[in-house]
């Protein structure tokens, strides 16, 4: 008895022993897809108080310098305080190749964001449908794409989600 206890124990040390060797093994290139399909960035710009108010602020707040193509993957927005100006105001993310100015790169919301919508609560945004657009390619900008006036708007959150 004593002897199948010694057998067990040595089994035991032999299975986690194997584990542990397992997590150096080099992956193989699937693997190694696999995991770089799953690393997302996230990057928030966030216009505090009543900087949302004013338009002027609005404008680009990521240049692509990682080096490598990422793909747009969800955009989020959230604001403090709904828009009160009589006309539309709404919100668009852009984005600017080469020497395009704000206001003039590809729609990435199929739907821009309504800042007249319910205050804290999280819109999501729908992603425009041409995969080609979501590509941000080293040195790309994205942008906050101002429609309306943004009367008493503040407290503006808007968060992407790049993968690689």
């Amino acid at each position: 008895m004593e002897f199948e206890g010694k057998i067990k124990e040595l089994e035991g040390k032999i299975e986690r022993e194997e584990k542990i060797q397992q997590l150096f093994i080099p992956l193989d290139v699937q693997s190694k897809k696999i995991i770089r399909n799953q690393i997302v960035t996230p990057i928030t710009v966030v216009l505090n108080g009543t900087q949302a108010a004013t338009s002027g602020n609005y404008g680009v707040f990521f240049v692509n310098r990682i080096g490598k193509v990422m793909t747009m993957s969800e955009i989020v927005e959230v604001h403090g305080t709904a828009g009160t100006d009589a006309g539309d105001v709404t919100l668009q993310i852009e984005r600017l190749q080469n020497t395009e100015s704000s206001g003039n790169g590809n729609d990435l919301l199929s739907i821009a964001f309504n800042l007249k919508g319910t205050a804290n609560t999280i819109q999501n945004g729908d992603l425009v449908s041409d995969n080609s657009v979501l590509v941000i390619e080293p040195n790309d900008r994205l942008g906050l794409s101002l429609s309306g006036t943004p009367t008493n708007v503040d407290d503006l959150i808007v968060t992407v989600y790049l993968q690689q």
